[in-house]
């Protein structure tokens, strides 16, 4: 039942979040790429223009507040339900909810600043929150690799027992 509503809850806030994303003037956002840079950035909210970029600004506010923790309480479910260890759970969902609330505020203030942010300043917080995104997206992909690995060997123990 936990994990249905879990299920449920995530699934909501992703259809509210994906609603917020369509509004911008693409669906082609700096959150989903495996890092970039200031010129990447300054790129696509030149694109978006100012409307995109305020659409932008909505996304991120709902992704801090709703999405990063509902994600967090699914993916630790999913994670726990199939690894059934606390202390890496503990440790491993927190620290790419963290990773990904970093990288979202700080493309909030870049994209807000644009195009009047202080250069120096801006390649500094572009290099934090690339390094961000690219420790979340790695961490996730291990989180997975951990899932797979575990129901393979929890695979192999259970035919090996049956075999016994």
């Amino acid at each position: 039942m936990f994990y249905t509503l879990v299920g449920l809850q995530f699934l909501y806030v992703r259809l509210r979040l994906q609603h917020l994303v369509e509004k911008l003037p693409s669906s082609n956002i700096p959150d989903l790429w495996f890092g970039y840079s200031t010129k990447d950035l300054n790129n696509i909210f030149e694109f978006w223009g100012p409307d995109g970029r305020k659409a932008y600004a909505s996304v991120a506010t709902y992704d801090m507040i709703a999405f990063i923790p509902s994600y967090s309480i699914a993916l630790g479910s999913l994670f726990h339900y199939f690894v059934r260890d606390w202390s890496l759970t503990l440790w491993w969902i927190p620290l790419i909810a963290w990773c990904d609330y970093i990288e979202t505020f700080i493309l909030m203030i870049n994209c807000s600043a644009y195009p009047h942010a202080d250069v120096h300043h801006m390649d500094t917080l572009v290099l934090i929150s690339s390094y961000a995104n690219m420790a979340k997206w790695v961490l996730l992909g291990g989180m997975f690799f951990v899932i797979v690995f575990t129901v393979i060997q929890n695979r192999k123990t259970e035919n090996k027992d049956k075999k016994d």
